[in-house]
């Protein structure tokens, strides 16, 4: 193996570990039970998510709210 083709390996492995990274750090998962509200660049979002694996961009921070039914006696 080159030196050329070593270096061209090596700039793929470290791409494809950034694009893991970017994507893992980015997933959501919401439980049963709780809802996930969105909010980009401070207004939250009206439609909220349900529970499930959610991949959302950098820019967007979610809030995990519990939305459990309490029950008054």
């Amino acid at each position: 193996m080159s030196s050329n083709s070593f270096l061209k390996f090596i700039g793929i492995g470290i791409t494809m570990f950034v694009v893991f990274i970017f994507t893992v750090t980015n997933i959501n998962i919401i439980e049963s039970g709780e809802i996930g509200i969105k909010k980009v660049s401070g207004k939250y979002d009206s439609t909220p998510m349900e529970a499930s694996i959610h991949w959302t961009a950098p820019w967007v921070s979610v809030e995990v709210v519990d939305a459990h039914q309490h029950a008054i006696n």
